[in-house]
């Protein structure tokens, strides 16, 4: 079981669970237990907020604090780094229809993606290390990966809440070979509505097509 338990934060946007929460395997989503709380007095500020969580496992792990906030590259060459690096520890885990060829390929454009991207959300650890991220353009989800270590422990639900309530997030492509992922929108609310054959490079790895589902999503 995990214990999950919000702690407050000093920024524009906070969460709070009422009462702990104790599960199988996933952190929850705010959805059910989360209470938002806007505390921001100047609208004009940047839509930067922390979600600060401890996490602990009766099975051995230690408690771990995360930190999600939306961030802004600018020329921070070393942070672009590090969710490159946790681009590539993320695919190599989970791509297995890529070869070694074609990340290494992929991996050539990542950067400018990341950069391009309209809005970022990174989460950090307690050691500040980036562990996860999600990118959101418009409605689009054009990115969202976990490191391979943490997988399981809800962080990719969490981005996802952010990027859907913050952001407007209502769509996303996936690699229709990468079943977990796939399963990982659905469980969300996401459903296909449409396929492509191939990725938006013209390479053949077929691309499911998805939105969220506000009645799905409510009822969850």
């Amino acid at each position: 079981f995990f214990y999950c338990r919000l702690l407050f934060c000093q920024r524009a946007t906070r969460y709070r669970c009422e009462e702990p929460v104790s599960f199988m395997g996933a952190l929850v989503s705010h959805r059910k237990y989360w209470q938002k709380q806007r505390t921001s007095s100047t609208p004009t500020a940047a839509a930067r907020y922390a979600i600060v969580l401890k996490v602990s496992c009766v099975h051995g792990r230690s408690t771990m604090a995360f930190r999600i906030e939306d961030i802004e590259l600018g020329d921070d060459t070393s942070l672009l780094a590090e969710l490159v690096a946790c681009w590539r520890a993320s695919v190599e885990a989970t791509h297995a229809f890529l070869t070694s060829d074609d990340i290494e390929r992929i991996a050539g454009y990542v950067p400018d993606a990341i950069a391009s991207v309209a809005h970022l959300a990174a989460c950090c650890d307690e050691n500040g290390q980036v562990v996860g991220f999600i990118g959101v353009d418009g409605a689009m989800i054009e990115m969202l990966f976990i490191h391979p270590s943490l997988r399981g422990c809800g962080l990719g639900s969490l981005l996802l809440d952010h990027a859907v309530s913050e952001h407007g997030a209502t769509l996303v492509d996936v690699n229709e070979q990468n079943g977990q992922a796939v399963g990982f929108y659905e469980h969300y609310g996401f459903e296909v509505f449409d396929r492509s054959e191939t990725d938006g490079m013209g390479d053949p790895f077929p691309i499911l097509h998805m939105r969220l589902c506000p009645i799905s999503r409510g009822s969850a």
